[in-house]
């Protein structure tokens, strides 16, 4: 019983060591290429944003700094809020 387990014991870490051994040997992961899509969507949502007045940023109640961004109105217009 005692001779069993231990020959158990030894297939398992001889089949451990040679699946380390082909991961060695045949590499690890690939970076996948960069999808096209992706980059060009980037691209075109920096542009846009590229006229954007500039963030500013207040203190809230509990220390927070929150962004906002301050738009141009027109003359006698209101304000929008928008979250």
């Amino acid at each position: 019983m005692l001779r069993r387990l231990i020959t158990g014991l030894v297939v398992v870490a001889v089949l451990g060591a040679l699946v380390l051994a082909g991961m060695i040997a045949f590499g690890g992961p690939v970076t996948p290429p960069v999808n096209a899509g992706l980059a060009k969507r980037d691209t075109d949502i920096a542009a846009r944003l590229a006229d954007q007045p500039a963030s500013e940023t207040f203190k809230a109640r509990d220390g927070a700094a929150l962004a906002f961004r301050r738009y141009p109105g027109t003359a006698g217009g209101g304000v929008a809020v928008l979250v």
